[in-house]
């Protein structure tokens, strides 16, 4: 893995979650720690894997389909960050939920 340093600005040195913002980007951001990535991944995980057992006619109901679509989305972006901390340090990946 290729590491390069540069100064970024800190906002927060919250021991979990600092706020940075790095020089090529107008916003700040949080820095999640990889363990703290992997419980949310884990949390957003299981909650998916609930919610498709509890709700397995999801269509019938609109605020159950809405339900398990936002649950979704909020894994799957977890995963997509949980995959980039993973290769980027050449992490195996975890299994993967089965979705619909």
């Amino acid at each position: 893995m290729a590491t390069k340093k540069l100064e970024v600005e800190v906002y927060s040195e919250i021991v979990n979650s600092p706020v940075i913002r790095l020089p090529y980007r107008n916003y700040p951001g949080v820095l999640i720690q990889g363990d703290s990535l992997a419980l949310l991944w884990i949390k957003a995980k299981k909650t998916l894997e609930t919610l498709e057992r509890l709700l397995p006619n999801p269509e019938e109901n609109s605020e159950d389909e809405e339900a398990l679509e936002t649950a979704r989305e909020l894994f799957d972006s977890l995963d997509g960050y949980d995959t980039i901390y993973r290769r980027t340090l050449g992490m195996p990946d975890p299994p993967r939920v089965k979705s619909r």
